[in-house]
């Protein structure tokens, strides 16, 4: 006895439609799902540690919705907290030019000889 789709009644094989529901008879089709593949425990840890490369895997046919999301969750969650940590760390180190010319002047002030050849020569007769 066929089982109704929708319904899910048997009923007798002489008829087109589910006395039950009225929804017709459908052919049995001679193609088989593919299994479900489930996550195995490698993939989730490749997942966990480099989602931006093992996460696409769970994108193949037969993972559950389930996997696909929390797989590009995951990735998306990382990447988001990477991309604001480079704009905090960018904001940070960013030097300033007034801060980088005070040191260069700080410097070349110290160098400048504070006298001349001259008055030097004129020290060095004397004593």
């Amino acid at each position: 006895m066929p089982t109704c789709h929708h319904c899910q009644k048997h009923y007798h094989a002489s008829l087109n439609l589910c006395p039950h529901c009225l929804s017709p008879r459908t052919q049995q089709t001679s193609q088989t799902l593919p299994p479900n593949k489930t996550m195995t425990p490698a993939l989730a840890l490749a997942i966990f540690l480099f989602p931006v490369i093992f996460s696409w895997f769970t994108l193949q046919k037969g993972y559950s919705d389930l996997s696909k999301t929390l797989a590009m969750s995951w990735l998306g969650v990382l990447l988001f907290s990477l991309l604001l940590n480079l704009a905090v760390v960018n904001a940070a180190i960013k030097p300033t030019t007034s801060s980088m010319q005070q040191y260069h002047s700080h410097i070349l002030t110290q160098n400048k000889p504070t006298k001349d050849h001259s008055s030097i020569q004129k020290q060095l007769k004397n004593s």
